[in-house]
């Protein structure tokens, strides 16, 4: 009994976590897209955090052409590996060409 109360306990606070981060990733690509990339950068960390690609991809680009945010073309690395390792192959592309000039 105490599992199977365990579990439903684990089961709901996992759906509330991620009906949380898809509101966040929500959050911050509705002000990247209305060009608040200050306060995009906020939401897309967190969304990239809890694992959302799109969040670190755009996060990335935030970062790779500072919008918003001093440009910063380690950070954007960082985030694109975070993409890669996460499946997207277009990440991958930018980081490797990131990597070959020198930022990781």
């Amino acid at each position: 009994m105490r599992r199977i109360l365990s579990l439903l306990i684990f089961m709901v606070i996992f759906s509330f976590s991620g009906c949380q981060s898809a509101k966040t990733l929500e959050k911050g690509l509705s002000l990247y897209n209305n060009k608040n990339y200050t306060e995009a950068a906020v939401f897309l960390a967190e969304a990239c955090d809890a694992g959302s690609v799109l969040g670190c991809k755009k996060l990335a680009s935030i970062y790779k052409n500072g919008k918003g945010v001093s440009q910063n073309l380690n950070t954007a690395a960082k985030y694109l590996k975070i993409a890669c390792k996460n499946g997207s192959t277009d990440s991958c592309k930018e980081y490797s060409k990131l990597v070959k000039l020198g930022y990781k």
